[in-house]
C-alpha cells in the first residue's frame, strides 16, 4: 500500500511541477523548476514503515544493484542548482546501475 502511495505521490509532483513550469513561462519570470525522480536510495523507509522483519522478507535478499546514497541525490540536485541560467532541467531520473523496473 504504501509503495502504490508512494508512486501516486511522485507522479502528481511530476504533474504539479510541469504546470508550475508552464505558469511561470507565461508570466516570463525566470524561475527553474527541476523534479528529481531517484530510483531505490538507501534510506531507512522500508524498516521505519514496515517494521524490520516485514521489510527484510518484502525487500530484503540479494540485488544486482547497490541502492542510491543520499550523496548521490545531492549530486543530482547540485547539477540542476549549477546549471547556467539559460538552462531549465526538467527532470532527473536516477538509478542504480543494474536496476531495472518491474
Amino acid at each position: 500500500m504504501l509503495t502504490a502511495a508512494a508512486s501516486a505521490t511522485k507522479h502528481g509532483l511530476r504533474v504539479v511541477s510541469e504546470g508550475l513550469r508552464l505558469e511561470l513561462a507565461a508570466r516570463q519570470w525566470p524561475v527553474r523548476v527541476t523534479t528529481v525522480s531517484p530510483g531505490p536510495v538507501t534510506t531507512g523507509f522500508n524498516r521505519k514503515a514496515f517494521g524490520a522483519e516485514e521489510a527484510e522478507r518484502k525487500f530484503g535478499g540479494p540485488r544486482p544493484y547497490t541502492p542510491l546514497t543520499a550523496e548521490d541525490v545531492a549530486a543530482a540536485v547540485m547539477t540542476a542548482v549549477a546549471a547556467p541560467d539559460t538552462v531549465q532541467l526538467e527532470e532527473i531520473i536516477l538509478t542504480p546501475i543494474g536496476y531495472t523496473k518491474k
